[in-house]
């Protein structure tokens, strides 16, 4: 009896603890997210050098490695990109070839916290190479449609030919 009394108040404190780690933790993000979401942004507006409100992989590929914000440098930190491509196909969300600057602000806070949400570099890095079929995979069924609309044109014009001659 004595023993369940002493288990039930560690198990208690415990429970506890890990509650007041929990709102550290996410205090911790808050904060994290306040400053860096403007640096983000700037970041955005300094690449977007046509004003198209999107960023391009041209653009993309026009940052400096050495003069990258402090927050954007430990975004990257635990992810190994081989290229710019890699990066622009992981912010990329919706697959346009164009990234917003929700989609730039989201995509690096994403990997920013991704520290503290236990998601290993490998899963992202799987979203990336996911990304990359869908936007292939759209490439595809385009020129699909293409060759399909050749077809039926052909198709027609051989009719025509048949029922003149």
């Amino acid at each position: 009896s004595l023993m369940n009394m002493v288990t039930a108040v560690l198990v208690d404190g415990a429970i506890k603890q890990a509650k007041n780690d929990r709102e550290a933790e996410k205090q911790l993000l808050l904060e994290k997210a306040k400053h860096e979401v403007p640096v983000f942004k700037a970041l955005f507006r300094q690449l977007d050098t046509n004003k198209s409100q999107t960023i391009s992989i041209d653009e993309l590929s026009s940052l400096d490695p050495n003069s990258l914000p402090t927050p954007f440098k430990k975004a990257l930190r635990n992810f190994k990109f081989q290229s710019t491509v890699e990066l622009f196909e992981m912010i990329d969300a919706d697959t346009s070839g164009a990234i917003s600057e929700e989609e730039f602000v989201d995509g690096l806070l994403n990997l920013s916290m991704s520290e503290h949400r236990q998601v290993s570099p490998e899963l992202f890095m799987i979203l990336k190479l996911s990304r990359g079929n869908t936007r292939r995979q759209q490439e595809v069924m385009t020129q699909v449609d293409e060759v399909r609309e050749d077809v039926k044109r052909l198709l027609r014009e051989n009719t025509r030919r048949v029922v003149v001659a």
